[in-house]
C-alpha cells in the first residue's frame, strides 16, 4: 500500500475533511472548538509528527475553528491553528478557517468601491450613557444632501469585520445600491444590556436617529442593521416604536425561548429577552404593531440561533408583515453575516426605498 499522503494545510481527502497539526509534542489532548450545533468530531488523535482529526466533510460552505490545547497539567489554551495559515478576524481574535467545496467569497470583495470620508458624530450624558458613530458617505456628498442611511448596530465591527462599509462602497460603484450613507453605531461599554430588548436604548435610538438625519439629511425613513443581539435590539426599537425604520436586515437575532434556549437561561437579560420573544411570536395579538416595514431575517444554517430565527421569521409572517429569509452554510460569525449582506440586503434596500 502507498504511503498516506500528508499535507499540512487542511484538505479534502477521500471525501473526509483532513486537519493536522504538526508539533504540540506536550500536549495531552487536543480538540476542535467550533460555533456550531452541527455533529462533529472534535477529538484530534495522536500521530508520530503532532495530531490528526478527520472526519466527513461538514455540510457548511466554510469551518471557522479554533483549537484547545490540554497540556500535562491540565492547562487548557484556546488559539487557531498553527498549521492553517488561513486566518480571519474576529471580535474575539484571529480564527482558522476552511473553504470547503464549492464556497466562493463574495464578489464584491474585489470592487474598488466609490470614494468615501468618514465623520465622527457623539452624544454625551444621554439616559443610556454615550452614544458615538462614525457616519460613512461618498465623497462628494454634503451634509445636506438627501441620502438614505444604513443604521448598523455592533457598526464599526460590522465595518471591520463583515466588509459592510466595502459591500456598499462597491454596489454604489455597480450601480446596484442608491448613493447612501451608513452609520456605523457603536455598541458601547454595556453592548449586552443595552442591545437584550432595552426599552431605554429603544427610546434613545428614536432620538438618535432624530439627530443623526438631521445633521445628515435623510428624508427617507432608515434601514437598520443588526446581528446577534445587534438584530434583537433593532426588532425590538421597531417593535415599540413602529415606523422608526423603513426596513431590518436582521442577521442570527438572539432570540431566546426557553423551548429554543434552554442553555441560555443564565444569560443576564434573559428575562427580558424572552419575555419580548414571546410577544413577538405569542398568538394572542395576531396582527402586532403596525409600520414594522421590510424585513429581511438571514442566518446561518449550523448555528444555534437558527431555530429561534425561524419561530421569529414564521411569526411575523403569521402577522402579515412581508418578510424573507436567507441562510448559508456557516456558522455565528461575521464572516457568514458577510456572505448574506448581497442579494439579501441589496434586495431589502430595493423593496424599502424603490
Amino acid at each position: 500500500m502507498p504511503p498516506r499522503r500528508r499535507a499540512a494545510l487542511p484538505h479534502i481527502e477521500n471525501g473526509r475533511l483532513v486537519l493536522r497539526v504538526a508539533g504540540l509534542e506536550h500536549a495531552e489532548r487536543v480538540s476542535l472548538w467550533t460555533h456550531l450545533t452541527l455533529p462533529l468530531e472534535r477529538e484530534f488523535a495522536r500521530v508520530d509528527d503532532g495530531w490528526l482529526l478527520e472526519q466527513r466533510v461538514p455540510d457548511l460552505d466554510r469551518l471557522e475553528y479554533l483549537l484547545e490545547v490540554t497540556d500535562g497539567d491540565g492547562h487548557t489554551a484556546m488559539g487557531p491553528d498553527p498549521s492553517n495559515p488561513r486566518r480571519v478576524p474576529t471580535a474575539f481574535g484571529d480564527h482558522s478557517w476552511v473553504p470547503l467545496p464549492g464556497y466562493h467569497q463574495p464578489s464584491w470583495l474585489t470592487v474598488r468601491g466609490v470614494p468615501h470620508h468618514h465623520e465622527w458624530w457623539g452624544m454625551s450624558d444621554t439616559p443610556i450613557g454615550d452614544v458615538e458613530a462614525q457616519v460613512w458617505s461618498p465623497a462628494d456628498s454634503a451634509p445636506g444632501d438627501d441620502l438614505p442611511m444604513l443604521v448598523a448596530h455592533d457598526g464599526p465591527e460590522m465595518a471591520a469585520l463583515a466588509g459592510l462599509t466595502q459591500y456598499a462602497g462597491a454596489l454604489i460603484a455597480r450601480g446596484r445600491l442608491p448613493r447612501l450613507r451608513v452609520v456605523l453605531l457603536a455598541p458601547g461599554h454595556e453592548r449586552d444590556g443595552r442591545y437584550s430588548a432595552n426599552d431605554a436604548y429603544a427610546d434613545q435610538l428614536v432620538r438618535t436617529i432624530e439627530i443623526l438625519s438631521q445633521r445628515w439629511h435623510s428624508s427617507a425613513p432608515p434601514i437598520a442593521l443588526g446581528a446577534s443581539l445587534g438584530g434583537l435590539a433593532a426588532l425590538h426599537a421597531q417593535w415599540r416604536h413602529p415606523g422608526l425604520f423603513g426596513g431590518m436586515w436582521l442577521a442570527s437575532g438572539s432570540y431566546f425561548t426557553p423551548g429554543t434556549d434552554p442553555h441560555m437561561h443564565d444569560f443576564a437579560h434573559w428575562d427580558r429577552i424572552t419575555g419580548f420573544t414571546a410577544a413577538v411570536t405569542g398568538r394572542r395579538d395576531e396582527t402586532g404593531p403596525v409600520g414594522l416595514g421590510e424585513i429581511a431575517v438571514v442566518c446561518g444554517t449550523g448555528e444555534e440561533n437558527l431555530a429561534n430565527n425561524a419561530l421569529v421569521l414564521e411569526s411575523l409572517r403569521r402577522r402579515g408583515v412581508p418578510a424573507t429569509w436567507g441562510c448559508v452554510r456557516d456558522g455565528h460569525n461575521y464572516s457568514c453575516w458577510r456572505d448574506l449582506l448581497d442579494p439579501h440586503l441589496t434586495e431589502l434596500v430595493h423593496r424599502t426605498w424603490g
